[in-house]
This record gives structure tokens, sequence and C-alpha cells, in this order.
């Protein structure tokens, strides 16, 4: 792998996950039981642990697609490993360090993420959510326009033009 291709793909992974996290945590202002926990304007420490989460999802993801090699597989794979991580974490918070989230609304699922429904449903496709944008962002810096091709997250472990598309290309501007 291209060490610069590395820096680029880890910047961007890195841009989509902590502004995904930004743009979440601002919007839906969580607010903990735990005073130290909280911070004026936006939650830092929700804003942090999102901004990692996703980062770990996209990570997931290319691990995943190197091994299996097969978009869909791929994907659920990752939904499912991002979600019962998820769970996992959201337990530990709740049960065994004691952190709540201010609400009087029920959990999603095992007696955890209690929250409104907008919450829930954002902790259901987050993950997916990040790796579609990144996906996206790749295709976009690589083809440089916003062209979605049918391999739009195929390309995703190695985001460089498909040898066909090049060949493509190059005789295109042979053409001209």
């Amino acid at each position: 792998m291209n060490k610069n291709k590395s820096v680029t793909d880890g910047f961007l992974d890195f841009i989509i996950a902590f502004g995904m996290s930004f743009l979440w945590v601002g919007y839906y202002g969580y607010n903990y039981n735990i005073a130290l926990c909280n911070s004026p304007v936006i939650n830092w420490v929700a804003f942090l642990l999102w901004g990692v989460w996703l980062m770990f999802t996209l990570r997931m993801y290319r691990f995943f697609y190197r091994i299996a090699e097969h978009l869909l597989l791929s994907l659920v794979l990752t939904w499912i490993s991002y979600f019962f991580l998820l769970l996992f974490c959201e337990y530990i918070g709740y049960y065994v360090l004691h952190i709540r989230l201010l609400t009087n609304e029920g959990p999603l699922l095992l007696g955890v993420i209690h929250g409104k429904p907008v919450l829930k449903l954002f902790y259901m496709v987050a993950g997916l959510l990040a790796v579609l944008l990144s996906c996206l962002a790749k295709n976009i810096l690589t083809a440089g326009q916003l062209f979605l091709p049918v391999n739009l997250c195929i390309t995703y472990g190695d985001w460089r033009p498909t040898v066909a598309n090049h060949d493509n290309r190059e005789r295109s501007a042979k053409a001209l």
C-alpha cells in the first residue's frame, strides 16, 4: 500500500468520522448524570467517543472487505460487528460505570441506548453512513467528479480507478 494513499485514507476517515460526530453530538446535545462527562456547547466526551468509534468502524469495514472481497458481505459483517460492539460498550457504560443519559425514554435493546427515537435511529445507521460517506468521498477524489459508479464501495480498499476505467480515460485523452 502506498504510504501517501494510507495517509490520505486516514485523514479522510478522520474528517468523516469526527465531522459526523461533531454534527451529531452538536445536534443531539448529550447530557449525562455525571457532571465530569458534561461540557458547555458540545459534549466533548460524546464527541470524542463517537469520533473514535466511527474511525474504528471505517477500519473494521476495510478489514472485512480485504478478507471477504465481497461488498454486501463486508457491509453486513461491519454492521453486525459495529452494532453488537456498540451494545457491549453501552452496556459497560450503563451497568458497570453507571453513566446515564438524562432522559425519560426507554431503551432500544437489552436495557441500553436510552434516548429519543432519532438517537436510536442514528445508533442503528451511523456506522454504515460513515462507510457510505467515506466511499463516496474517495470516489469523488479519485474520479474528480460527482459520479457514482455501481462499484462505489468495491474499490474502497484500493480506491484508485480500475484498469478498465484508466484505459478508457487514456483513450479519451488521446482522442482529444
